[in-house]
Order: structure tokens, then C-alpha cells, then sequence
């Protein structure tokens, strides 16, 4: 296959997964979130704004709508120390870092982020760039050889990254899936399904999720209903 038959063949493929999942094309009220990122690592914008779209893509699949807010950093943007942020449940801080913190916390191999803690009511996960980077030249590596059909974009990888991690908060899960999205390994064959856009959250996913992002906006809204005038609902970024 030529390369302009196999790009028309990824456009087509792209254009049936976005019709895939008819019910989900239009959310609920109560299924929005906001993510709030900040970018320690610098990404630059073109690569955020596209990955952003690939994981909204992904959400929207799942019946949920993602919205995005950029977090100042420390040292980069006005001001040494941003402070806390005004958000509630229903906003998820995903924390993009270099490749020094990644070193630091000695991760195992192909590991892209983490969503630490436990429990219910979790907002924070973290996405190690240069972890993302070191997959998509892999995969890269494996399109040379011929062993993938298409070269994969990092703004792709990143994104479904965002997603995955995100899916840890929202779906309250510690473990991997055995398939979709939450699978713990991002083998060849799981990197050429997010290539074809056929890297979703499974049916029941779906529903739990929807569940959770619902629940979280109705304890948010009574929150801020509860309070005066004076007072804010403020987690601290860190």
C-alpha cells in the first residue's frame, strides 16, 4: 500500500471511530470536568493543543466532555509561586513533567504517569514527557523496520497518556484493564489501535465513568452552594 492510500485509510478509520459510539456524541449536562494542566516540562503549544484534542476525542467517546484550563508554573509564568487554585471535584490537575522527576522517582520501564493516592475524591496525576517520548521513538523504531503501518505523533501518545491517567481518578481504579484504554501494557498492538483512534474506554467503563463525573459535579454544586460569599472551594496544586 502506497503512502497516500494509507493515509487515506487512517483518515477513514478516524472518521468511523468518531461515529462509533452514536449515544455518547451527545453528553449529559452534569458529564463535564475541567482539566487543569500545568506543563513543568515545557511541551510546546502545538503539541499540547493536539494532544488535548486527543484526549477530549476520547472522553467524548465515553460520554463525557473534558474541558482545559492552563495552571501557571512556578518560575515560568508571573510570579514565583502560583498559590491554590479555585476548584472542586470536578476539576482534575494533571501535572506534565521532565524527565528529572522521572529519574528521581525511579520508575519502572514504560511507565507514563501515575495518579497517586487513593480513594473516591482524587483530582491530581502526573505525565512524565520524556517518558511519552522514549515510547513514541520505540514505536518509531518499529515503523522503520516495518513493523507498524504508521509512524505515531507524540502529541497522540501524550494525549491518550492524559486520558489514561485521567480514567485511573474518574473510574477510581488502582489496577489495569485487560482491554481499551487502562491496559497497564502499551504494546505494539495497543499503540497501533490509538493510531486508528480505536483506543476507548470498555462499555462498562463508559457507564461508571459517567456515574463518577456526574456524582462529582452534583457535590460540587452543593459545595459551593453551602458557601458564603466569602468562601472559595481551593485545593493546593503541587
Amino acid at each position: 500500500m502506497n503512502t497516500t492510500a494509507k493515509w487515506q485509510l487512517i483518515l477513514g478509520l478516524a472518521a468511523m471511530a468518531g461515529t462509533a459510539h452514536p449515544a455518547a456524541a451527545n453528553p449529559a449536562a452534569n458529564h463535564t470536568f475541567t482539566i487543569h494542566v500545568r506543563n513543568y516540562a515545557r511541551v510546546d503549544s502545538k503539541t499540547m493543543e493536539q494532544a488535548e484534542k486527543v484526549a477530549s476525542r476520547i472522553f467524548q467517546q465515553a460520554g463525557v466532555v473534558s474541558q482545559w484550563a492552563d495552571a501557571p508554573v512556578p518560575g515560568q509564568d508571573s510570579g514565583d509561586a502560583p498559590g491554590p487554585l479555585a476548584i472542586g471535584l470536578s476539576d482534575i490537575r494533571v501535572n506534565i513533567l521532565p524527565a528529572a522527576m522521572s529519574d528521581k522517582l525511579h520508575l519502572e520501564a514504560g511507565v507514563t504517569g501515575l495518579a497517586p493516592g487513593a480513594g473516591p475524591n482524587r483530582v491530581l496525576a502526573y505525565i512524565f514527557y520524556n517518558r511519552v517520548e522514549e515510547m513514541r521513538r520505540g514505536h518509531l523504531e518499529a515503523f522503520q523496520r516495518n513493523h507498524a503501518d504508521f509512524p505515531l505523533p507524540v502529541a497522540d501518545l501524550l494525549g491518550t497518556a492524559i486520558a489514561h491517567e485521567v480514567g485511573h481518578i474518574l473510574l477510581n481504579l488502582a489496577i489495569h484493564s485487560k482491554t481499551g484504554i487502562m491496559r497497564g501494557n502499551w504494546d505494539l498492538g495497543v499503540l497501533q489501535d490509538s493510531i486508528y483512534g480505536c483506543l476507548y474506554f470498555t462499555k462498562d467503563q463508559e457507564k461508571i465513568m459517567q456515574a463518577e463525573v456526574a456524582r462529582r459535579a452534583r457535590q460540587q454544586e452543593s459545595l459551593s452552594a453551602a458557601a458564603t460569599p466569602d468562601e472559595h472551594l481551593t485545593l493546593p496544586l503541587r
